[in-house]
C-alpha cells in the first residue's frame, strides 16, 4: 500500500465528520 493511502482514509473520515456536524446545524 502507498504511504499516501492512510492519509486519504483519514481525510475521508474527517470529511465525513464535518458533513455530519454540518447536518446537525
Amino acid at each position: 500500500m502507498p504511504l499516501e493511502a492512510p492519509k486519504v482514509l483519514i481525510g475521508l473520515l474527517i470529511g465525513a465528520l464535518q458533513i455530519q456536524s454540518n447536518l446537525r446545524w
